[in-house]
């Protein structure tokens, strides 16, 4: 378990060098997903090197920013969209982790506000991978194929395990940490491919910078 952790922050922080070195060759939207990878890796990092921390606060001020981070990545591709998505989902997000953190206290894992993110978060990149579909095919509509299919296998893998946990590591607690197991595979995957997406994408830009030079 622990062995799948630390290949899981690895994952991550592969991707957040990635995003690094790529910043400044992607479009607007796309370096909110670059910023996404760094500020998970530090999160990750921080909870992992300050056990004295309460991860339970840094997970719940850290929820916000991974659904806000995901929703802006995809303003260049939803368009005119892009404007009454994200207030519809940020409303319904926001009103949801309220009631969570009012009703329970800081001190709690938000679990209903992350199964709402993911969800969330999974339609409106499936509203994106839609169309990217009438797009032509090249390095841009393979790097949406990749940041889609990881955020996909890591929400639908992620949603039922948040959604039962409590039930679960209290009538079930080894059925627990190996589903968590399972969780940090699907995340290792969503980062590899994220990592590849940001190199797809930023050596697009450089093809486009270099035909447009010529």
């Amino acid at each position: 378990m622990a062995l799948v952790q630390n290949i899981s922050i690895g994952a991550t922080a592969v991707c957040a060098i990635a995003a690094v070195f790529t910043l400044g060759r992607l479009s607007t939207s796309i370096r909110w997903l670059a910023v996404h990878a760094i500020v998970s890796v530090y999160v990750d990092v921080l909870a992992m090197l300050h056990t004295k921390l309460n991860n339970h606060v840094i997970f719940s001020l850290y929820l916000p920013f991974d659904f806000l981070f995901m929703t802006l990545a995809a303003r260049d591709y939803l368009k005119q969209w892009f404007l009454p998505v994200i207030t519809i989902a940020s409303t319904v997000f926001a009103l949801v982790l309220i009631y969570v953190l009012r009703k329970h206290g800081q001190e709690y894992i938000p679990f209903e506000g992350v199964v709402t993110s993911f969800m969330l978060q999974a339609a409106i990149w499936l509203l994106v991978l839609i169309r990217t579909l009438r797009m032509p095919s090249g390095r841009e509509t393979s790097a949406i194929y990749l940041i889609s299919g990881g955020l996909f296998l890591f929400v639908c893998t992620s949603i039922p395990v948040w959604a039962m946990y409590r039930y679960n590591i209290s009538h079930y607690p080894g059925l627990s940490r190996s589903l968590q197991g399972l969780v940090n595979v699907a995340g290792i995957l969503r980062y590899l491919s994220t990592t590849i997406a940001l190199i797809l994408l930023a050596n697009q830009s450089v093809t486009q910078k270099q035909h447009a030079g010529r």
